[in-house]
Protein backbone atom coordinates (compact mmCIF):
# COMPACT_ATOMS: atom_id res chain seq x y z
CA UNK A 1 0.00 0.00 0.00
CA UNK A 2 1.61 3.66 -0.84
CA UNK A 3 -0.13 6.95 -0.01
CA UNK A 4 -0.32 9.47 -2.53
CA UNK A 5 1.97 12.34 -0.98
CA UNK A 6 -0.06 16.20 -0.76
CA UNK A 7 1.33 19.37 -1.17
CA UNK A 8 1.95 21.33 1.71
CA UNK A 9 -1.37 23.73 3.29
CA UNK A 10 -1.84 26.42 1.14
CA UNK A 11 0.01 25.26 -1.79
CA UNK A 12 -0.64 23.88 -5.34
CA UNK A 13 1.59 20.29 -5.75
CA UNK A 14 4.20 21.19 -7.17
CA UNK A 15 5.72 19.97 -10.59
CA UNK A 16 8.07 17.44 -8.61
CA UNK A 17 5.30 16.60 -6.27
CA UNK A 18 2.77 15.44 -8.94
CA UNK A 19 5.30 13.39 -10.93
CA UNK A 20 5.97 11.56 -8.12
CA UNK A 21 2.47 10.63 -7.54
CA UNK A 22 1.97 10.01 -11.31
CA UNK A 23 5.08 7.88 -11.17
CA UNK A 24 3.80 5.73 -8.27
CA UNK A 25 0.76 5.45 -9.97
CA UNK A 26 2.50 4.00 -13.35
CA UNK A 27 4.72 1.87 -10.77
CA UNK A 28 1.54 0.34 -9.38
CA UNK A 29 0.04 -0.49 -12.89
CA UNK A 30 2.57 -2.76 -13.07
CA UNK A 31 3.10 -4.90 -10.01
CA UNK A 32 0.00 -6.96 -8.74
CA UNK A 33 0.55 -6.40 -5.06
CA UNK A 34 1.14 -2.26 -5.25
CA UNK A 35 -1.77 -0.42 -4.30
CA UNK A 36 -2.46 3.31 -4.64
CA UNK A 37 -4.21 4.92 -1.67
CA UNK A 38 -5.30 8.95 -2.52
CA UNK A 39 -4.30 10.59 0.66
CA UNK A 40 -3.21 13.78 -0.80
CA UNK A 41 -7.09 14.34 -1.85
CA UNK A 42 -8.47 12.93 1.44
CA UNK A 43 -5.66 15.05 3.39
CA UNK A 44 -6.64 18.34 1.63
CA UNK A 45 -10.15 17.93 3.23
CA UNK A 46 -9.09 17.93 6.65
CA UNK A 47 -6.00 20.49 6.54
CA UNK A 48 -6.54 22.11 10.12
CA UNK A 49 -5.30 18.18 11.34
CA UNK A 50 -1.42 19.53 9.93
CA UNK A 51 -0.89 22.57 12.08
CA UNK A 52 2.79 22.99 10.38
CA UNK A 53 1.39 22.62 7.55
CA UNK A 54 3.06 18.84 6.75
CA UNK A 55 2.36 16.68 8.98
CA UNK A 56 -0.76 15.27 10.77
CA UNK A 57 -0.38 16.40 14.34
CA UNK A 58 0.16 13.99 17.33
CA UNK A 59 -2.60 15.44 18.87
CA UNK A 60 -5.30 14.22 15.31
CA UNK A 61 -3.04 11.08 14.28
CA UNK A 62 -5.43 8.97 16.30
CA UNK A 63 -8.55 10.45 14.59
CA UNK A 64 -6.78 10.02 11.47
CA UNK A 65 -6.12 6.41 11.80
CA UNK A 66 -9.87 5.85 13.06
CA UNK A 67 -11.46 7.79 10.40
CA UNK A 68 -9.58 6.86 7.39
CA UNK A 69 -6.69 4.91 7.53
CA UNK A 70 -7.50 1.89 9.28
CA UNK A 71 -10.47 1.36 6.38
CA UNK A 72 -7.71 1.69 3.67
CA UNK A 73 -5.40 -0.92 5.27
CA UNK A 74 -8.46 -3.32 5.60
CA UNK A 75 -9.62 -2.63 2.35
CA UNK A 76 -6.44 -3.40 0.45
CA UNK A 77 -5.76 -6.40 2.80
CA UNK A 78 -9.19 -8.10 1.74
CA UNK A 79 -9.03 -7.44 -1.74
CA UNK A 80 -5.80 -9.00 -1.59
CA UNK A 81 -6.70 -11.87 0.13
CA UNK A 82 -6.48 -15.65 -0.97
Amino acid sequence: MWLTLPANVGYQPSQRLTIFNELAEKLASTRDWMTIVDYATYIRAHNEWRPDGIHVSQEMSLLFVETWLADQINEVALASAP
